[in-house]
């Protein structure tokens, strides 16, 4: 008699054995093939899925089965606050950006790592149950402060050695040691060694210092009368 096998999905792989034999395997769904009537061990197996097993009496000119099978997968959607961190799950290659939603992964334990510049990574397990989409919600902690240069009018700010700005900078930097410095023309730079730590705003003032020097003025016939700047300075040389 016609054996007439399938499965939802189908593509699953058929393993068939003869009477009490280990069923061995004999195609994919959908799947026929004619058998002396006797009795028949089947499994149909398929990545991700359980396994369908049982037995079959074939003693007609056909049996006809079609085996849905359950899934052995579910999937993780990943939220964070604020969004835009990227998640990965141990064991599968590529990112998420949250909000977002893994692909189907085999029902288990999982370790999922957030990670958002300025804020702490984050390590959570998250169990993935058979044909389920798991929440995952995830607080992120800030790992910065607000940090405020103030400096002369015209003076270059850098940090770390990278320009910041002019004048007055306020920038957003994660906790750690960072150098300072306020630079202009004719002055000499302020440098300065900073402690940011997080949730803990910090304001400086980097005031360059003016460089002074001399001038010898000579003339020809000596005896001229100097000013600089509106101001006296008497008579040459």
């Amino acid at each position: 008699g016609w054996m007439v096998l399938n499965s939802e999905p189908s593509g699953a792989d058929v393993y068939i054995g003869v009477g009490d034999a280990l069923p061995e395997y004999v195609g994919t769904t959908p799947f026929q093939k004619k058998y002396e009537y006797g009795h028949y061990t089947y499994s149909i197996r398929k990545n991700m899925y359980h396994d369908c097993v049982g037995v079959i009496e074939l003693n007609q000119s056909k049996i006809q089965n079609t085996y849905p099978m359950q899934p052995a997968f579910g999937r993780i959607h990943i939220t964070s606050t604020p969004a835009g961190a990227t998640a990965t799950v141990e064991g599968v290659t590529g990112t998420i950006t949250t909000p977002g939603t893994t692909g189907d992964l085999k029902s288990g334990t999982y370790t999922v790592r957030l990670t958002r510049e300025l804020y702490a990574p984050v390590t959570r397990q998250v169990t993935v149950s058979d044909g389920a989409t798991t929440e995952l919600d995830v607080p992120l902690a800030a790992n910065f402060a607000s940090v405020t240069i103030n400096s002369l009018d015209g003076a270059e700010i850098s940090i770390n050695g990278n320009r910041a700005g002019v004048g007055t900078v306020t920038q957003n930097l994660a906790e750690g040691i960072y150098d300072v410095q306020a630079s202009k023309a004719h002055h000499r730079d302020a440098t300065r060694q900073i402690e940011v730590e997080a949730n803990k705003p910090l304001s400086i003032l980097l005031k360059p210092t003016p460089i002074y020097g001399s001038i010898d003025v000579m003339t020809t016939p000596i005896g001229a009368d100097i000013t600089i700047g509106g101001k006296s300075y008497g008579q040459s040389p």
